[in-house]
């Protein structure tokens, strides 16, 4: 039987409410699901916001993101995504490139070594997650990816379907 929060983190009273454990048992499960996925990158010398936007331009094509529109399909907002290609940009994974259409917008490409590393690093991460929620029946994680997306739907008001 899976611990309840309450006594994982040793507090002495119950929750406020439901929504209130609810959360918090959010957090502790993405930050512990986290640590072995962090863990991997890291080898590779990454880290997870690096990573998830070496992985959207890998699948972008050859004509890029701007990066305005990285940051929108980045699974964690980050406040900075200019420094998050920067980095990627210093160590050869991706490159800026001009749009020969309108010389002020300014593209992000993976390079050929970037979406070599994005797809060297896909079994890995794909197996941790197997060996993290593999013993779900199907069933319920149908149900747990419903769950989320209503309650990311709630939190920002932004229909997730």
């Amino acid at each position: 039987m899976p611990r309840e929060l309450q006594h994982e983190i040793r507090r002495g009273r119950p929750f406020e409410s439901a929504e209130e454990e609810a959360y918090l048992s959010l957090l502790r499960t993405a930050g512990a699901l986290a640590q072995r996925v962090g863990r991997h990158l890291r080898e590779a010398g990454l880290s997870e916001p690096q990573y998830n936007v070496l992985r959207i331009l890998a699948g972008a094509g050859a004509a890029g993101l701007p990066c305005q529109e990285i940051g929108e399909r980045l699974v964690t907002a980050v406040p900075d995504v200019t420094r998050l290609v920067d980095r990627l940009a210093e160590a050869g994974l991706v490159e800026r490139r001009r749009s020969d259409e309108d010389r002020r917008v300014v593209r992000v490409v993976a390079t050929a070594e970037g979406k070599r590393l994005a797809r060297a690093l896909a079994p890995g991460l794909l197996g941790i997650h197997r060996e993290q929620l593999g013993a779900l029946p199907k069933r319920d994680l149908a149900a747990l990816i419903r769950l989320l997306a209503a309650a990311r739907e709630s939190a920002d008001g932004t229909p997730t379907r």
